[in-house]
């Protein structure tokens, strides 16, 4: 079961995307926060999929993506 901090994190996350101009077509949450073996520093682990993401620079995005989810909580890890 995934916390309710840890969704309401993806929630935020994903509107701030979404203000940011990355419209979110799905995000996938994985890792520890889903098999339930958390601990003190667990990361989130977040897969997100956007159609802006076939169009631009690949690396530029995932600094940017990076940095949006830094501002959530600096375990989130897109």
């Amino acid at each position: 079961m995934v916390a309710a901090s840890v969704k309401k994190k993806l929630v935020r996350f994903r509107k701030l995307l979404e203000t940011a101009g990355y419209p979110v077509k799905k995000m996938l949450l994985f890792g520890s926060q889903v098999s339930g073996n958390t601990h003190r520093w667990s990361d989130i682990d977040v897969c997100v999929l956007s159609p802006v993401f076939k169009k631009e620079a690949k690396r530029r995005l995932r600094v940017e993506v990076a940095m949006l989810a830094h501002e959530i909580d600096p375990l989130l890890e897109p």
